[in-house]
């Protein structure tokens, strides 16, 4: 891919992003890597001399999912805003049985169920609150209308958990939003492109139509 003259990776973390930066110049002295930290949902800044350069985004993996619709359209319309950008090569997870999803992210061995628990281990640790690791209880839950699954913490009684000087409430019950993924078609995947001035140039799926690496390119004209 001798093509390819600049890499540039964004990420929230910049001790990672500049050890990857110097590995990769390390590996492939040919490419100049240029890295830009920051978060994924707000713009990018990308180096100046690079605003006449011809462009592909690339958003691999199934992040997209994480993101509520208005989100996932921002992203996209962000992304085709970009100077001279010809394609967003993406990343989507697709609909499936319901019973394939949940042996995904509710397991038998539990394991989605301490990831996502995790997040009280790290509050407890890095922000010093007092979560009772044992007073919540893990639930996954499919919401049809917006096809997507969503992860969730049930406080199993009425507690309290001080946060510094603030004490937050829970009530038996009570359902803590952690994360959610959703689920493409490819109807769904084109409405939002298309808003977001794309189209779908190239879809490629797995053996088993379980994942798709989309190609996205610019439409013009106004939206839609």
């Amino acid at each position: 891919m001798g093509h390819i003259g600049t890499y540039v990776p964004i990420d929230i973390s910049a001790d990672v992003l500049h050890a990857t930066a110097i590995d990769l110049r390390h590996r492939y002295p040919f490419l100049s890597v240029e890295p830009v930290v920051g978060d994924f949902l707000n713009p990018a800044r990308l180096p100046e001399r690079l605003s006449n350069a011809p462009k592909v985004g690339f958003f691999p993996g199934s992040a997209l999912g994480k993101l509520p619709p208005d989100g996932a359209q921002l992203l996209l319309s962000r992304v085709r805003a970009w100077p001279n950008v010809d394609a967003f090569v993406l990343g989507v997870d697709l609909m499936k049985d319901l019973d394939v999803l949940f042996q995904a992210y509710d397991d038998r061995a539990g394991v989605t169920a301490k990831f996502i628990s995790n997040i009280l281990v790290r509050l407890n640790t890095e922000l010093n609150p007092t979560f009772d690791l044992f007073g919540f209880a893990y639930e996954a839950k499919w919401h049809a209308a917006l096809a997507r699954i969503e992860m969730a913490l049930i406080s199993t009684e009425s507690q309290t958990a001080m946060l510094g000087d603030q004490a937050i409430l829970f009530q038996a019950g009570e359902r803590v939003a952690i994360s959610q993924s959703r689920k493409y078609i490819a109807e769904a995947l084109g409405d939002l492109a298309s808003a977001a001035r794309w189209r779908i140039g190239e879809w490629i799926t797995d053996t088993e139509n379980q994942f798709a690496v989309v190609v996205l390119r610019p439409r013009q004209g106004r939206n839609m």
